[in-house]
């Protein structure tokens, strides 16, 4: 019982590190978190948009800060954020590289911004934030919980996130990262347990030649 529970409090371990939730996070486009301002409340959402956000933060400042976004034309959106209390406004192009001296900028356009709900999109405020891994990384291990069904040695993992979808996503990636660390550990206790073997070898092939060449 004893060895069993320590396997399982290791397990616990692995599963709420910083290392195992930064590589499956790494899977998975996580970095920017996008919005939807309503009349009366912000809702934030996942994979639904009009379009979808890469950007690269040369300022650190910027992160964590919000980018509000509002389309013009189905080629051209306008992007406003607050830097050094001033307030920026930039007006870009969709599916164009931007380099600006605090970003570098790629808003591309998805299937759901098509000619016929141009102006439903249109008329729509959008918000987007961009995360730093730090920030990322600890906010999901703050938010994981993993615990042991009683009388079996099967944990249950449970993740909050402000969307289900994305909360479902997190969990399969972080079940196929911890299966791949699983395999890889095998691997590298084979690899040792080999070595290991392979040094004893040439010892007793040694100790073995020096008692041959006495006799």
């Amino acid at each position: 019982y004893a060895g069993v529970y320590g396997d399982l409090v290791n397990q616990k371990r692995v599963l709420t590190s910083y290392d195992l939730i930064d590589k499956t996070l790494s899977k998975l486009d996580f970095d920017v978190s996008y919005f939807i301002v309503g009349r009366f409340k912000t809702s934030q959402v996942h994979g639904t948009l009009p379009f979808t956000v890469d950007i690269e933060l040369l300022d650190p400042k910027l992160h964590e800060q919000v980018f509000d976004l509002r389309i013009l034309d189905k080629d051209h959106y306008e992007l406003s954020f607050e830097h050094n209390g001033v307030i920026q406004k930039r007006t870009h192009e969709f599916d164009k590289e931007i380099q600006d001296l605090l970003y570098i900028l790629t808003v591309e356009r998805t299937p759901w911004m098509s000619g016929s709900n141009m102006s439903t999109v249109a008329s729509t405020d959008y918000q987007f934030i961009r995360h730093s891994r730090n920030n990322l990384v600890g906010r999901y291990m703050g938010r994981i919980n993993v615990e042991n069904q009683d009388f079996t040695t099967i944990l249950g993992i449970t993740v909050e996130d402000e969307v289900e979808a994305r909360a479902k996503m997190f969990l399969d990636s972080l079940s196929k990262v911890y299966i791949e660390y699983t395999l890889q550990s095998e691997f590298d206790i084979n690899d040792n347990t080999v070595n290991y073997i392979d040094h004893q070898l040439e010892e007793v092939t040694v100790i073995l030649a020096r008692h041959e060449d006495e006799m």
